[in-house]
Parts: structure tokens; sequence; C-alpha cells
């Protein structure tokens, strides 16, 4: 009964870290929407661009996208192809469900593991942005934390799995 309890605190923590990190994103992208309305304006009316916005864009961009993943993978929010996982039932479709959910554990492992690998070596060299001069592994770190999120959300999903009884 403990395991159990333990296992519900530590999924209720992860579920709430993927929220937080999905509600930064979405707080980025929000920043993001702003500078480009503002970039956009002063082009147009004063031909006077915000300088570094592009770069700032692709440094955004980056964020978004992995900030997201631990949230998108505990709603049910990645993509499935219904058409033909659908069309199997019980046992077939389980072990669909338990290849797909290793392969993108083992996958998503290995770019934590290279992303964390890259984003020191980026720190240890000092890179940076170009124009704005940012350094570049605060945006790099946030791949192996986005990663991270959803191989935890990836192995809730294979517990659960686990959980219904699932011979496999």
């Amino acid at each position: 009964m403990e395991d159990i309890k333990s296992a519900n605190r530590t999924e209720a923590v992860i579920h709430s870290v993927s929220n937080w990190l999905n509600i930064a994103g979405a707080c980025i992208l929000s920043i993001l929407m702003f500078l480009t309305v503002v970039d956009v304006s002063l082009r147009y009316f004063f031909n006077h661009p915000l300088r570094g916005v592009f770069e700032l864009t692709e440094l955004m961009m980056v964020a978004i996208v992995v900030l997201g993943l631990g949230y998108t993978a505990a709603t049910g929010g990645h993509i499935s192809v219904d058409i033909i996982v659908t069309r199997f039932k019980g046992r077939s479709r389980q072990m669909i469900d338990f290849v797909n959910l290793m392969l993108g554990i083992v996958i998503f492992s290995l770019i934590v593991w290279q992303s964390v690998l890259y984003a020191f070596s980026s720190l240890a060299t000092g890179e940076h942005s170009d124009i704005l001069k940012v350094p570049a592994f605060y945006f790099k770190i946030l791949v192996p934390i986005g990663s991270t999120m959803l191989v935890l959300e990836l192995l809730i999903q294979l517990f659960k799995l686990f959980k219904r009884e699932v011979k496999i």
C-alpha cells in the first residue's frame, strides 16, 4: 500500500513539474509573440527593427518546443498513427504500446545524455549568439531538461501499462 502511495506521489510531482515547464514554455511563447509584433511594427512604421529579435526567436523556439514535451506526453497530445494502431485489439495493442514506449524511452534517454554533453561543451567553450552575445548554454540545457521530463512521463505510462497486469 505504501508503494502505491509513493508511486502516486512521484507521479504527481512529475506531472506538476511537466505542467510548470509547459507554463514556462507558454510564457516564452508570449514574450516571443510580443517581440515579433514590436519588431514588425517598428520595421514597418519607423524602418527601424529591433536588433537581435531573429536571433532571440531561434533561441526561444528551442525552449518552447522542449519545455512542452513532458506535458504533451502526460496529456496524450503526441501524434499517433490511429489508423493503424486502432485496428489492433487486446494483447497486440498492448505490445505496440509497449514497443512505442520503450523506443521513446531509449531514444529520448540518448537525447538527454548527448544534449547534456553538448550543453556543457558549449558552456566550456563560452559559445554565445552572434548579435546579442547571449550564452548558448542556457538554451541548450533546456533540451535535456525537457527530454528528461518526457522520459519520466513515458516511464509513468509504461508503469501504468504493467500495472494493468499486462504480461508481455
